[in-house]
């Protein structure tokens, strides 16, 4: 089984998914060098772009758009349930 340790691996796994959404949140593209992040986001993108093209890229930048805003609320590991709780709310959907 995987073990992941959140404050040890915590900027890595965060890095890894704000480069899946950030600025090439619209990209399709990958390539062998691509992470599983990328791949799994260039697939749903694709996969929505051939339902509908307009609202696939409005969701996308939303969700590019929440997964930054979530990335600020865990630049550090929460030590307390004050410092968790905010990004919870984040999480929920109030922006």
């Amino acid at each position: 089984m995987e073990s992941f340790d959140l404050k040890k691996d915590f900027e890595k796994e965060t890095t890894k998914m704000l480069d899946a959404f950030g600025e090439g949140a619209l990209d399709r593209r990958v390539n062998t060098k691509s992470g599983p992040e990328k791949r799994l986001q260039a697939q749903m993108l694709s996969e929505m772009m051939a339902v509908d093209q307009a609202r696939a890229i409005t969701s996308m930048k939303a969700w590019a758009k929440f997964v930054q805003l979530a990335s600020h609320t865990r630049s550090l590991p929460f030590e307390t349930l004050e410092e968790y709780v905010p990004s919870r709310v984040i999480d929920a959907g109030e922006l």
